[in-house]
């Protein structure tokens, strides 16, 4: 007898948002561009070349991204294709973990933006002690990955600051319109800002 059974699609949902969210560790910083210059020595983590190179006009949101590095896997870099691979097995660990628990506690809940987790989160005291644990995983890193994402943003504004002053003081805050503000001056701002810029 096959005791397998095919996942639901909720589920599926939450293993990809899961997935997703331990794949942003790696490129968090460069995702938090959009209202102001991330900071990062590394330019966004494991898979920041591949992704600047596969993907710079796919639009974040909903694993949108991730999906066009798992298309692009064969062209991947050993540390990107390395990291991709653990969050593969990652993802592997939650769904064991949390299957059932998905099904039972977010059967309605709407997939993606990371609804099957909060779901999962808000219900933690009905949870599976194996998912309680997942779950507690995935916010503890999310809020290990937003602390260094602020702090970087918080060192890319200071580092910006007069630039945007100079160069930028008129345009409006939000979509990543003070990055492409500061980009269009690129040969006209300080170094430290240029450095800063995703």
């Amino acid at each position: 007898m096959n005791t397998t059974r095919t996942p639901s699609r909720t589920f599926r949902f939450l293993t990809a948002g899961l997935f997703a969210l331990a794949l942003a560790t790696s490129v968090a910083s460069a995702e938090s561009g959009a209202a102001a210059p991330a900071a990062s020595e590394d330019k966004g983590g494991a898979c920041a070349t591949e992704r600047q190179k596969f993907c710079a006009d796919v639009k974040p949101g909903g694993g949108a991204r991730l999906r066009c590095l798992m298309a692009h896997e064969k062209d991947l870099g050993p540390e990107c294709k390395a990291h991709v691979e653990h969050m593969k097995a990652r993802s592997q660990e939650v769904t064991a973990a949390c299957s059932d628990d998905a099904e039972k506690l977010c059967k309605g809940v709407e997939s993606g933006k990371g609804r099957v987790i909060k779901c999962l989160a808000e219900h933690e005291s009905a949870l599976t002690p194996d998912c309680k644990g997942e779950v507690e995983k995935a916010k503890a890193k999310h809020a290990e990955v937003q602390k260094k994402v602020d702090e970087k943003q918080q060192a890319a504004q200071d580092a910006c600051a007069p630039d945007v002053a100079k160069f930028c003081a008129k345009v409006e805050k939000g979509q990543g319109r003070i990055v492409k503000c500061l980009k269009e001056h690129e040969k006209e701002i300080a170094p430290a800002c240029k450095a800063a810029l995703p």
